[in-house]
């Protein structure tokens, strides 16, 4: 077979599997925004009957602009996801956002319904991150945000509210809208038992809020913790050592005293008349001498 019949052929074969422009390549549909955890995707479904190979690219557009920008990771993607959470330059102003379908043929791009989106309104906020650690009557609370770094500006007031609750839901400590960081709350009164914290995010003064975070319980053991208990031991403990030290004061001071009373002191007096003879005259010295008996000896 000649080489240029052989050419013709070939051409016809390839040329049978490339799709034609509006006839079978036919625009991405059912563009949804999805959020979570302060990230944006655009989800879409290739359409029914659409031929192997084609691949998807995304562009954006912002109010009362002219000129589309593709989104720089999602080109020529084969996906149907693409996040778009850094893209747009101002997150607070509304965009459009669309979907071109191409073939591995170049036969063109078809591209889907442009679909708005307004970040600020739509995200999806995270909740906040508790570390938690405990020292003798001091539980200190570390709370901070997972948002992505490109969007430090518009997270960077985020506030928080903070419950700590004992058992069934007994709250013990509830703050609201707060950017304290770390808190630090004093347990001396709180009795043993496992304790419970959870977080919620708040954005705008309250606007918005994230879910709940997954409480982070731990355990106040006994003797760490304060309550009744810890009140009666600092009140016990030296009053019962006055009792004691009175008691056994009691007990020498009314033994000596019987023993006053039941044999009484007594004083022995002797008195000694000295005289001897100094040159012819008699001199006579008269001593006095008086002694204690104790009563043990009378």
């Amino acid at each position: 077979m000649p080489a240029v019949e052989l050419g013709v052929l070939l051409l016809v074969f390839f040329a049978s599997f490339q799709p034609t422009q509006g006839e079978d390549l036919q625009p991405p549909q059912n563009l949804t925004f999805v959020s979570k955890d302060y990230r944006m995707f655009v989800k879409w479904l290739p359409p029914d009957g659409s031929p192997p190979g084609v691949s998807y690219t995304v562009l954006w557009i912002e109010s009362f602009d002219h000129q589309w920008e593709e989104v720089q990771h999602c080109q020529n993607i084969t996906e149907t996801i693409c996040n778009i959470t850094c893209v747009f330059q101002e997150p607070s102003n509304r965009y459009w956002v669309k979907v071109e379908a191409q073939s591995r043929f170049g036969a063109g791009s078809i591209p889907s319904v442009p679909e708005s989106i307004d970040y600020i309104l739509q995200v999806q906020l995270a909740p906040p991150v508790l570390r938690v650690k405990y020292t003798r009557n001091i539980l200190g609370v570390n709370v901070s945000f997972t948002y992505p770094s490109c969007l430090k500006d518009v997270f960077r007031s985020l506030t928080y509210d903070l419950e700590i609750w004992r058992g069934e839901f007994q709250k013990l400590v509830t703050l609201q809208n707060t950017q304290e960081s770390p808190v630090e709350v004093n347990t001396t009164d709180w009795l043993h038992g496992e304790h419970c914290l959870r977080a919620r995010t708040s954005f705008r003064n309250e606007d918005k809020w994230s879910n709940f975070s997954e409480p982070v319980c731990l355990w106040l053991p006994e003797e760490s913790a304060g309550g009744d208990t810890g009140k009666w031991e600092i009140v016990a403990i030296p009053l019962l050592i006055i009792l004691t030290t009175g008691a056994v004061l009691l007990f020498f001071y009314y033994n000596y005293t019987i023993k006053q009373v039941e044999t009484p002191s007594a004083l022995v007096w002797e008195v000694w008349k000295i005289s001897e003879m100094n040159r012819g005259k008699l001199t006579s010295i008269i001593v006095c001498i008086f002694s204690y008996i104790e009563p043990a000896l009378i």
